[in-house]
């Protein structure tokens, strides 16, 4: 570790902007994977199911394609997605282990990329090479402020994108609304054609629907136990800090180990659809985490010291 190392510059190179670049495109293609694979198992059943209610005649067609689709599930074809997800992680780790002056991993994340492998990144994003501008820098002037050790903890903080709150309200709309349409469905079926076997079709070939709705909710549950152990860590860890409960010259052996949860949070986190982001994520701040809280409360107990 180099204590004159500098975060502010190191973020702004041409190599961390495309990573963070790289990284954004991956997620990108991602999300256009979850929304495909969202009106595969969600909306054309229901178009199915709709199409069966008012001719008898494709209830085969409609009961045939939630077969297949559930086998398709079950064989994950959708294994790209988490190829780019893995690749979106390892590209922001090269970032993060370049700006904030930490080893990299073999244990959380595998080899070091190397160059053919970080060339390769850009082919894997719908939009071609180059990605998906980021914006701005991720870290503020401020952070220059604060020794390596506690700017680094301070930036980790920010890794994780985490709200609960809007996740539990995500979860909830996604099993109120397909509940309800099952449901309406079904009602819809028994009035027109009153029976045991018309109602069991319909179920049938709404089960991509509550397979979907399975695994999305699996995914938010298993990331969630991930981003807690991080935020506890984090937390702990900067109280420990600052109070001087931990060496200076520790803090980067405890950042290298966090980093590891950090990877293995972005390895597997489910991406925000665009439209929950906007009802849910933007009405909501996240853990009121910023750094220059960080920069006062470190130049607070320094000065009280």
């Amino acid at each position: 570790m180099e204590e004159s190392h500098s975060i502010r510059e190191a973020q702004t190179t041409p190599e961390a902007r495309a990573l963070r670049d790289v990284a954004a495109g991956l997620k990108g293609t991602v999300r256009k994977q979850d929304r495909h694979s969202a009106v595969a198992c969600i909306l054309v059943p229901i178009l199915l199911v709709i199409l069966k209610l008012v001719v008898e005649a494709t209830t085969t067609v409609a009961v045939l394609y939630a077969l297949v689709t559930l086998f398709a599930l079950a064989l994950g074809l959708d294994r790209r997605r988490g190829e780019r997800l893995t690749a979106a992680a390892r590209a922001r780790e090269r970032h993060d282990c370049d700006v904030l002056d930490m080893s990299w991993s073999t244990r959380a994340a595998g080899d070091e990329p190397d160059s053919d492998e970080i060339t390769s990144w850009p082919s894997l994003v719908a939009d071609g090479p180059g990605g998906k501008a980021t914006g701005g820098d991720p870290f503020p002037k401020d952070i220059e402020t604060l020794p390596l050790p506690f700017a680094r903890l301070a930036c980790q903080s920010l890794a994780v994108y985490w709200e609960p709150t809007a996740v539990r309200r995500y979860l909830a709309t996604l099993a109120a609304g397909t509940g309800g349409i099952a449901i309406v469905l079904v009602a819809a079926g028994w009035a027109l054609r009153p029976g045991t076997e018309d109602a069991i079709t319909t179920l049938l070939a709404l089960l991509p629907m509550g397979a979907w709705v399975m695994r999305e909710r699996r995914r938010w549950t298993e990331a969630a136990a991930v981003a807690d152990r991080v935020t506890e860590r984090l937390s702990s860890a900067w109280r420990n800090a600052v109070g001087a409960a931990i060496q200076a010259t520790s803090l980067t052996s405890l950042s290298r180990s966090i980093q590891d949860d950090i990877f293995a949070f972005r390895q597997h986190q489910p991406v925000i659809p665009l439209w929950a982001a906007k009802r849910y994520w933007q009405r909501l701040t996240y853990d009121a985490r910023r750094i220059d809280q960080f920069v006062d409360q470190y130049h607070a107990q320094a000065a009280h010291d």
